[in-house]
């Protein structure tokens, strides 16, 4: 997979943050990431929240996340949602 662009833009439309699956409404602030594979070109968003828990938490810069696949940790589920049952 290729990354092609990476920017925060201010949404036109509804999006789901990649990371953690909570949408977002029109003019929120969310970080664009477009990649290419093969002949694909696709992009996915992600919340400021999703980027500071990413920038503080050791990640290589090859991990790949699968969707919403930031909520399975409970500490970082916890401080989204408050002690409630996700």
């Amino acid at each position: 997979m290729n990354y092609i662009n990476q920017k925060k833009v201010k949404i036109r439309k509804p999006h789901n943050c990649w990371g953690c699956a909570r949408e977002f409404s029109v003019g929120s602030i969310m970080e664009r990431n477009t990649q290419a594979e093969g002949l694909k070109i696709c992009s996915i968003y992600w919340c400021d929240d999703c980027m500071e828990y990413m920038s503080n938490a050791v990640f290589s810069s090859d991990d790949m996340f699968s969707y919403g696949e930031l909520l399975e940790d409970d500490g970082y589920r916890e401080k989204l949602f408050g002690d409630i049952n996700v």
